[in-house]
C-alpha cells in the first residue's frame, strides 16, 4: 500500500481509503446480505492490507456504521488510523455541531476525530457560525482537521474565506471516471487552495467493476434509482465504456478492470474511499494502489468516455 498526505494536513493515509456507508444501511443489503461479523472482516481485512484511511458519518445506518468501524478498529493503535466522519446537514448550527462531535466521538470509541466533515451545506445556516464551531472542537482537541463534503465550487469558496483560524483540508464529492462533473470548478478551486479531494463512489456503485452488462443492471434502492442506470443510453455507454477499458488496459496489465478505474482517480490525485461488502471486495480494491497508468493510458480514460457520449453506437 502506498501512502500521501490529505491536503495540507500531517495526516498520513493509504491512497485508498474504506467508506463505510454500507454499515448499518438496509438500502445496500444489511442484515440480509450481510451483517456486522461481515463488516468486522471486512475493516479487518482492510487494516491487514495496510489501508488506515476510514470515513463515516453520523447518518450511515443512523449511527451505526460509526458504532461498527469502533469495534472493528478497537485492537488498533490509534495512532496508526485515520478516522473521517461528517456531522449531517441538519446539524449545522453551532450547538448542534456541538453536540453530533459528541455524540460522533462516543460511538467511534475516541477521545478525537482525524477529519470532522460537513456532510452537506445547510442554506438556512450561515457557513460562518458552522465553520465557527468546527474551529472551536480544533480548540478543545475533539476534532485535528476539518472537512467538508459535497460543496460546489461556489460553495467551497465560501468555507475558505469563513476560516479564520484553521484551514479546510478536503472536499469529498462523486467523482469516477464516468461522473467528473467536479473537474469544471470543484478540482481547480481546491488544487489553489491546497483542498484535498476525496472521491466517493468511485466505482459509480459498481458500474465500473465490469460485473454488470446490458441484460444484467445493479439491484437494490440505492442503485436501481442512480441516474447512470436510470437513464438507458447513459447505461448503455457505461457498460460500452467498461468494455473498453477492460479490453484496452486491464486485460493487458492482468488486472481487474475496476482496479484500473481506481488507479486512474489516484492519478488525478484524489483519495478513492470505495465501500466494501466482503474482504475480497477490499482485497481487490487495496491491489489498486500498485497498479501505475501510463499518460497514455490515462488520457484514453480521458477522452473515450467523452467519445461514447458524441457518437450514436447504437
Amino acid at each position: 500500500m502506498r501512502y500521501t498526505r490529505l491536503g495540507k494536513s500531517d495526516l498520513k493515509i493509504s491512497v485508498i481509503g474504506l467508506g463505510t456507508s454500507q454499515f448499518g444501511n438496509k438500502n445496500w443489503g444489511w442484515n440480509t446480505e450481510y451483517g456486522v461479523e461481515e463488516a468486522l472482516a471486512v475493516i479487518n481485512r482492510a487494516v491487514e492490507l495496510g489501508v488506515n484511511f476510514f470515513d463515516t458519518a453520523e447518518v450511515y445506518g443512523d449511527g451505526v456504521s460509526e458504532k461498527v468501524l469502533a469495534k472493528g478498529l478497537s485492537n488498533i493503535d490509534r495512532e496508526d488510523i485515520v478516522i473521517a466522519t461528517k456531522v449531517a446537514g441538519r446539524n449545522l448550527r453551532y450547538k448542534d455541531v456541538v453536540k453530533a462531535a459528541k455524540n460522533s466521538l462516543e460511538r467511534l470509541g475516541t477521545s478525537y476525530i482525524d477529519l470532522y466533515q460537513i456532510h452537506w451545506p445547510n442554506f438556512y445556516v450561515p457557513i460562518k457560525e458552522t465553520i465557527k464551531a468546527m474551529e472551536d472542537l480544533v480548540d478543545k482537541g475533539w476534532v485535528r482537521y476539518i472537512g467538508v463534503s459535497n460543496f460546489n465550487g461556489p460553495l467551497l469558496r465560501e468555507v475558505i474565506e469563513a476560516c479564520r483560524k484553521y484551514e479546510v483540508i478536503s472536499n469529498q464529492v462523486l467523482y469516477n471516471s464516468i461522473e467528473r462533473m467536479a473537474e469544471k470548478e470543484i478540482i481547480p478551486l481546491a488544487k489553489e487552495n491546497g483542498v484535498a479531494i476525496i472521491a466517493y463512489s468511485p466505482l459509480a456503485m459498481g458500474i465500473l467493476t465490469g460485473k454488470y452488462n446490458l441484460q444484467k443492471k445493479p439491484s437494490g434502492w440505492r442503485r436501481e434509482s442512480y441516474n447512470l442506470i436510470t437513464n438507458q443510453m447513459l447505461y448503455r455507454n457505461s457498460i460500452r465504456f467498461v468494455e473498453l477499458v477492460d479490453e484496452e488496459i486491464a486485460k493487458k496489465k492482468s488486472c481487474s478492470v475496476s482496479q484500473i478505474f481506481l488507479a486512474w482517480t489516484i492519478s488525478k490525485n484524489a483519495i478513492p474511499i470505495p465501500g466494501a461488502k466482503k474482504p475480497l471486495h477490499i482485497e481487490l480494491n487495496a491491489k489498486a494502489s500498485e497498479i501505475s497508468l501510463s499518460q497514455n493510458e490515462i488520457n484514453y480514460i480521458d477522452n473515450i468516455w467523452n467519445k461514447l457520449l458524441k457518437e450514436d453506437i447504437w
